[in-house]
C-alpha cells in the first residue's frame, strides 16, 4: 500500500490508470455530490474518495496510538490530500496522532494569527487553522486527536485560549468540536453578526478570502478584474484549558435535512471589481479560499 506521500508523488495520469470501473464510477458520484452543499462535510467526502482510489484496512480502534508534536514537513502530505483548504495556512505549532506501529494517521496546526476583539480580552488565543485525518484512521481518531493536542499545546506553550471556525461553504457545522464540548459563540464571530463574508476569485479560479487581501494591504483598486462572491459566515467555537470562557454558549447547530444547495446562507451574489484583469500576487494560493 502506498502512503500519502508515494500517492502524492504520483502524476495524476499514473493514479487514474491505477483505478478499477467501479471506483472510477464512485469517485464521479461524489463529484456529482461535491457540486450542491454536502449533507456531510467536505473532508468526509475527501476521505471516501481517497479510499477508493487507496482501499485499505481501517484501524479496529485508537488502542495504542498516541499524539505527540510532529514537525510541518511531515504533516504536509496529510494536510494537502485531505484538509478542505488544501493549504498549510500559519501554523506555528502541529501535533499529530500515531498508530502503534509509528503511522501519522492525522494532524493538526494551530496558529497565533490575530482572533477577533472579544477573544483579544480573554488573553492570548490560538486558532486551530489546520487538521485533518487519513481515510484509514480508526473511528473517533479526530477527536482524539484534538484533545490530546489542546493538552499538549497548553502544556508545552501555555495557550490556554483555543478557537476554531467550521466552514459552512465545506459542509460543516462543527460536529467534532460539539462532541468535544467546546463553546458554540454563533456565525460572524469578530465581525456584524451573520454578517456574509467576502472572497475573491481571481482569473485564474482560485478563491482569496478578504482577510487576506487585508493581510497584505490591497484594496479593491489593486484587484481589477477579480470576482466578488459572497459567502456564509463561518461558525466559531471555544475551548478555554483549565477554566471557562464566560462567552454565551449558545446552542450547537445542527445540519439541514432541506434541500442541498451550494449555499443556503450566502447572497449568491457576484460582482466585478473593475473592467481590466490584473493578474495578482503569487502569494494568494489559497484553494477554496484561505482563511
Amino acid at each position: 500500500m502506498l502512503t500519502p506521500q508515494e500517492w502524492g508523488a504520483l502524476g495524476g495520469r499514473t493514479r487514474a490508470a491505477k483505478l478499477s470501473p467501479e471506483q472510477r464510477k464512485a469517485i464521479a458520484s461524489l463529484g456529482g455530490k461535491a457540486r450542491h452543499r454536502p449533507r456531510v462535510a467536505w473532508q468526509r467526502l475527501i476521505r471516501d474518495r481517497a479510499a477508493l482510489q487507496d482501499p485499505r484496512p481501517v484501524l479496529a480502534s485508537l488502542r495504542g496510538c498516541r499524539v505527540e508534536p510532529v514537525t510541518r514537513a511531515e504533516a504536509r502530505p496529510i494536510i494537502l490530500r485531505y484538509e478542505w483548504l488544501g493549504t498549510m495556512g500559519t501554523c506555528c505549532a502541529w501535533y499529530g496522532l500515531r498508530s502503534p506501529e509509528g503511522d501519522l494517521l492525522g494532524v493538526v496546526g494551530f496558529s497565533r494569527s490575530n482572533p477577533a476583539r472579544d477573544l483579544s480580552r480573554l488573553g492570548s488565543a490560538v486558532c486551530l487553522q489546520r487538521g485533518a485525518c487519513v481515510h484509514w484512521a480508526p473511528k473517533n481518531a479526530g477527536s482524539f486527536l484534538i484533545r490530546h493536542a489542546v493538552r499538549l499545546a497548553h502544556r508545552e506553550h501555555g495557550w490556554r485560549i483555543f478557537y476554531g471556525y467550521a466552514d459552512p461553504e465545506a459542509g460543516e457545522v462543527g460536529t467534532i468540536y460539539q462532541a468535544l464540548g467546546w463553546t458554540y459563540t454563533g456565525r460572524g464571530a469578530g465581525r456584524t453578526r451573520g454578517r456574509a463574508r467576502d472572497q475573491f476569485i481571481r482569473p485564474d479560479g482560485r478563491r482569496v478570502d478578504e482577510r487576506l487581501l487585508r493581510r497584505h494591504g490591497l484594496k479593491l483598486g489593486d484587484v481589477l478584474g477579480w470576482k466578488r462572491v459572497r459567502v456564509a459566515p463561518k461558525h466559531r467555537y471555544i475551548w478555554v484549558e483549565g477554566g471557562t470562557s464566560h462567552l454565551p454558549n449558545l446552542p450547537y447547530p445542527k445540519r439541514s435535512n432541506g434541500p442541498s444547495r451550494r449555499d443556503g446562507q450566502s447572497t449568491g451574489k457576484v460582482e466585478g471589481v473593475g473592467a481590466e484583469t490584473l493578474c495578482g500576487s503569487s502569494r494568494f494560493i489559497g484553494r477554496r479560499g484561505e482563511d
